[in-house]
């Protein structure tokens, strides 16, 4: 899921939640950037409801494109 953040000083961060601690949140940005967000810098913290993955996508791979697709981002949540 995509989420936005707007911090306190007027900055505006969008990525993937990758952790969630009682203090901080972790947000990983479309360039794999990743962003330590203090939640007392937070101003607004909200979901897209949107995956982060193009939309039809698995109609444009073929089924070993998608394998590949899945095998990779199976290695990356590890």
């Amino acid at each position: 899921m995509m989420y936005a953040a707007t911090l306190l000083d007027g900055r505006s961060l969008a990525g993937m939640l990758v952790a969630e601690a009682s203090d901080s949140i972790t947000l990983r940005g479309l360039d794999g950037a990743e962003h330590v967000i203090w939640r007392n810098e937070l101003r607004l913290f909200v979901s897209s409801g949107r995956s982060l993955m193009p939309e039809r996508l698995e109609a444009a791979l073929d089924p070993a494109a998608m394998a590949d697709l899945i095998a990779f981002l199976a290695a990356e949540a590890r």
